[in-house]
């Protein structure tokens, strides 16, 4: 999800930047460009979100049930229907 429209900075980038240390308000304005002139500072409003965003790890990757859209995990079925 997009937390800054204006950078375009999501979510991820705001967990990345965590994991490469920007833990900290200031530390985090400066790591996403949001102290810039492109940006006209509304998201700095919600920097302790960032804040406890950046300190959160990557959430779970979802995996399919199914790997194959059959269901049966032959990949090649598709092939007998021809």
């Amino acid at each position: 999800m997009y937390v800054c429209l204006c950078k375009a900075v999501t979510e991820s980038d705001v967990r990345e930047a965590g994991r490469a240390g920007a833990t900290t308000a200031t530390a985090l304005i400066g790591a996403l460009g949001l102290d810039s002139d492109e940006c006209c500072g509304l998201c700095i409003l919600d920097m302790d979100r960032f804040v406890a965003l950046a300190a959160q790890p990557d959430p779970p990757v979802k995996t399919s049930a199914q790997p194959f859209a059959n269901g049966n995990g032959d990949r090649h079925s598709w092939s007998a229907a021809l």
